[in-house]
Parts: C-alpha cells; sequence; structure tokens
C-alpha cells in the first residue's frame, strides 16, 4: 500500500514540475508572439504592441490568401525597418504563435 501511495506522491509532483517549467504551453498566442520578438532583440515605437500584434495576425491572413513566403518576408522587410532576416523572424514567430497550419511555407 505504501508503494502506491509514494508512485502516486511522485506522479504528482512530476506532474506538478511539467507545468511549472512550460510557461509557452498555455500562454496566449499574442503573448508568446510578443516574447518570441522580444526575446530576438526586435523593437518597435512604444504604444505599437497592439500593431504588431495585428500585424502578426496579417501574416496568417496573407498566407491564407496564397501569399508565398519570400513575398511575406519583403512585405515585412519593406514596411518596417528591419532587414530580411528579422522580417523572416516575424514570419516565422506569426506562424509559430496564431497559424501553425503555415508552418510548411517556410523559406518557400
Amino acid at each position: 500500500m505504501k508503494r502506491k501511495t509514494l508512485v502516486g506522491a511522485v506522479a504528482t509532483a512530476l506532474t506538478g514540475i511539467a507545468l511549472a517549467t512550460s510557461p509557452l504551453a498555455v500562454a496566449k498566442p499574442e503573448d508568446q508572439f510578443i516574447q518570441l520578438l522580444q526575446d530576438a532583440g526586435l523593437t518597435w515605437p512604444p504604444g505599437d504592441t497592439e500593431a504588431i500584434i495585428a500585424a502578426g495576425k496579417g501574416v496568417c491572413l496573407d498566407f491564407d490568401a496564397g501569399n508565398s513566403w519570400s513575398d511575406e518576408v519583403g512585405s515585412i522587410a519593406a514596411n518596417t525597418a528591419w532587414n530580411t532576416y528579422d522580417a523572416d523572424y516575424f514570419a516565422v514567430s506569426a506562424v509559430n504563435a496564431f497559424c501553425p497550419e503555415h508552418a510548411g511555407l517556410y523559406g518557400s
């Protein structure tokens, strides 16, 4: 009987550790997106966070409409102060956070 109790306690503790160490798994997509961008060092004017989130969601809409990866990255770079590398990271982050079904478009 003691063994079952010990196994149950260990399983409960491991579940708690797993949940405590995976904050992005429960984060809102918007928070995940902003965190990814900030972790990469991408910046935008103060107060424009909502516009950045909208632009990230717009990437998904553009892919829904059939845009290619290279066209999307080019458009992001042309409309921001970011280089192509940063624009590509923005698109990857948007796909990861908002529309993972478009992950197959990476680099197309």
